[in-house]
């Protein structure tokens, strides 16, 4: 069984979303759908790591189903495409990354905005204080693995 909490990538997630939809006092479909695509660029380019809708579910606490939804939508656009990780078995988890083009412009972006890019263990935890000072998501230190 998997354990979000357990994960302290998804924890910073959830805390940093709750924070960014009470200061916009809630989100409509394309503001979640533009958030949720955020959110799977910044796991792919910093963490490595793709994402899949049930931990996009607990991450913005909402249901399956809306998250599913703002899912397709990004996907009919191309904005994210799907990776299967095992193609015999149609019953996985199906997990969503970024387009190419747009996660080497994130990334571009976030390496331009670090103060040093010589030192790549401190760029993000710089660049993401000074994005958001008084978010509760800076209280949690996260190792990228």
């Amino acid at each position: 069984m998997i354990r979000f909490q357990d994960d302290p990538s998804l924890v910073r997630e959830r805390l940093h979303a709750r924070w960014v939809i009470e200061r916009m006092r809630g989100l409509d479909a394309g503001e979640l759908a533009h958030i949720v695509k955020l959110t799977i660029m910044e796991r792919w380019v910093v963490y490595k790591k793709a994402s899949y809708a049930y931990e996009l579910a607990w991450i913005f606490q909402r249901d399956r189903g809306t998250i599913g939804n703002a899912l397709r939508n990004l996907e009919s656009r191309g904005e994210i495409e799907r990776i299967d990780p095992n193609l015999k078995h149609r019953r996985t988890r199906t997990f969503y990354k970024p387009v190419d083009e747009l996660a080497k412009s994130y990334a571009t972006s976030l390496l331009s905005s670090s103060n040093d890019p010589d030192e790549p263990d401190d760029w993000y935890g710089k660049w993401i204080q000074n994005l958001h000072g008084d978010c509760p998501c800076n209280c949690i230190s996260v190792e990228s693995s």
